[in-house]
C-alpha cells in the first residue's frame, strides 16, 4: 500500500499526516501538565532548603534518608517530562511522524512515578506503625500492596520498552496503567482512613498533644484526600480515553503533591510543638522558671546580675533523636514521644509539661 495520498489539490501527502493523533488531548494535555509539575517541583525543592535549615543532621536517619531520596527520584521524574516536551515540541516540530513514536523518557515515566510514590507511601506507612502497634497487621498488608504495587509499575515500564509506537502500547498494556492508579488510589485511601483512626484514638494525658495529634490526622486526610482525587480520574481516563494522554496529564502534578505532602509534614513539626506542645523548665522540684531582664547568659541571670521570678512558659523543642528507635520516640510526634515520655538526663533542662 503507498503511503502516500492525493489531496484535494492533486498534491500528495504522506499517509502519518492523516494518522497523527489530536495535539489537545495529547501533547497539548502534557504540556500544561508539565507547566504545573514544574511549579510544584519548585516548590519541593523549596521545601526540601527549609528542612535542612531546620533539621540539619539533627533529625533521625530515616528521615534524613528519605529526603534526598524524593528530592532524588522526583528530580529524575522532572527530567522525564522536560525531555518528553523537547523531544516532541521541539526536536521533532517538523517530523509529525515523530509524535506516534514512544521515547526513552516517555517509557521510564512509570518507574520514575513508581519510586517517587513508593518513598512517600512508606513515609506514612511507618508513621502508622510508630505511633500505634496494635496495626502492625495492617501494616503489614498495606507494605505487602506496596511490594505489589511496585512490581507492576516495573511491569509497566518494561512493557513499554518492548513496543514502539503508542498504539501499540495502548492495544496491549493499557491495562497496566490502570493497575498502577488503582494500586496507589487503594494504598492511600487505606493509609487515609487508618491514619485518621490512630491518630484519634490516642491516648494521652496531656490536653495539648492531643490537639497536636488531631492536627496532624486533619493533616493527613487532606494530603491523600488530594492525591486520591486525581488518581482516581487518572485511573478512570486509562479505561475511557485510552488515545489520549489525559492519564498523564493527572498523574504527572500528582507525583509532585506526594513529595510537597511529604516535606510538608516533616516541616511543620516544629510549628505544632510550639503551638500544642509548651516547655517547662524544672529544676530541683520547682516549676518555674526566671525571666530575666536586659538580656541573659542562659543560665537565668540577666546581664546586670538581677533575676525576677516572674514565671514564663519556654517554648524551645527538644533536640531531636539520632536514633530512630522502635518505641515511636524518633521523632517525638506518637503518642510515646516526648509529649508523654522525658528522656533520661533532662532533669534542670527543658522538660515537656
Amino acid at each position: 500500500m503507498s503511503s502516500l495520498l492525493a489531496n484535494a489539490t492533486g498534491h500528495e501527502v504522506p499517509l502519518s499526516f492523516l494518522l497523527l493523533p489530536s495535539l489537545t488531548n495529547t501533547y497539548g494535555a502534557l504540556l500544561i501538565s508539565t507547566f504545573l509539575a514544574l511549579a510544584l517541583y519548585g516548590l519541593t525543592v523549596n521545601q526540601t532548603y527549609r528542612y535542612y535549615r531546620l533539621f540539619g543532621n539533627s533529625d533521625i536517619t530515616f528521615h534524613r534518608l528519605l529526603v534526598p531520596a524524593i528530592l532524588v527520584t522526583d528530580t529524575f521524574h522532572s527530567a522525564t517530562i522536560i525531555h518528553t516536551c523537547y523531544h516532541y515540541l521541539v526536536e521533532n516540530y517538523f517530523n509529525p511522524s515523530a509524535l506516534l513514536v514512544a521515547s526513552w523518557s516517555i517509557q521510564f515515566m512509570p518507574l520514575s512515578t513508581g519510586l517517587v510514590v513508593l518513598l512517600c507511601q512508606s513515609f506514612y506507612t511507618r508513621r502508622i506503625f510508630l505511633i500505634d502497634r496494635r496495626f502492625r497487621w495492617i501494616v503489614a498488608i498495606i507494605v505487602v500492596m506496596m511490594l505489589a504495587e511496585l512490581g507492576i509499575f516495573i511491569g509497566t515500564t518494561v512493557s513499554a520498552f518492548k513496543v514502539t509506537t503508542f498504539e501499540e502500547f495502548a492495544l496491549a498494556y493499557m491495562w497496566l496503567n490502570s493497575a498502577c492508579f488503582g494500586a496507589a488510589t487503594i494504598i492511600d485511601l487505606v493509609l487515609m482512613i487508618v491514619f485518621l483512626v490512630v491518630l484519634r484514638s490516642s491516648k494521652t494525658a496531656f490536653r495539648s498533644t492531643k490537639k497536636g495529634l488531631d492536627s496532624l490526622a486533619v493533616y493527613a486526610v487532606i494530603a491523600t484526600l488530594m492525591i486520591t482525587a486525581l488518581t482516581l480520574p487518572a485511573m478512570i481516563s486509562t479505561i475511557v480515553s485510552k488515545g489520549t494522554f489525559v492519564y498523564l496529564a493527572l498523574a504527572i502534578p500528582t507525583t509532585k503533591i506526594y513529595t510537597n505532602g511529604v516535606l510538608a509534614f516533616l516541616n511543620v513539626r516544629p510549628d505544632l510543638a510550639e503551638n500544642s506542645v509548651p516547655l517547662r523548665t524544672m529544676t530541683s522540684g520547682v516549676s518555674t522558671i526566671k525571666r530575666t531582664f536586659g538580656g541573659s547568659d542562659g543560665t537565668g541571670t540577666s546581664r546586670s546580675g538581677e533575676v525576677s521570678s516572674a514565671p514564663v512558659v519556654d517554648f524551645r523543642m527538644l533536640s531531636a533523636s539520632r536514633d530512630d528507635s522502635a518505641s515511636g520516640t524518633d521523632d517525638g510526634m506518637g503518642p510515646d514521644g516526648p509529649s508523654a515520655k522525658t528522656p533520661a538526663g533532662v532533669m534542670g533542662q527543658h522538660m515537656v509539661v
